[in-house]
């Protein structure tokens, strides 16, 4: 067995987010552990978010976020990455990429499916 073919894989899915260094040191924390990560971000990519995990190099992908009937092209998306991936684990942040992440990964029985919520001090600023 190659070192890669015992790598655990994990799909990350992220939305609703501009910076948050909890997910980075999520990230992170599974990258020491030698996961094989692939990022979608569901948003801009000129967020802060994205400019940390291009600089960290890990596999990442950014879709522009559309109104409610893209929810449709954003499932088959992840769909697709489901299927080429065949992640071991799904792990969702934001409530678009949770509705989505976790659906798509039911469908496709991943094995663990993750989601955080949380909330920040942003609207109130």
């Amino acid at each position: 067995m190659t070192v890669k073919e015992n790598q655990k894989s994990v799909l990350v899915l992220l939305s609703d987010v501009n910076f948050s260094p909890q997910l980075i040191s999520i990230l992170e924390e599974l990258h020491n552990r030698k996961a094989d990560l692939h990022v979608i971000l569901i948003g801009e990519s000129d967020a802060g978010i994205a400019e940390q995990i291009i600089a960290r190099k890990w596999n990442f992908r950014v879709i522009r976020k559309t109104g409610k009937f893209g929810s449709f092209f954003h499932f088959f998306v992840m769909c697709f990455c489901i299927l080429r991936i065949q992640p071991q684990a799904v792990f969702t942040s934001g409530q678009f990429a949770t509705v989505i992440g976790m659906v798509s990964a039911k469908v496709f029985r991943v094995p663990r499916r993750i989601f955080i919520r949380h909330h920040s001090n942003f609207h109130k600023r």
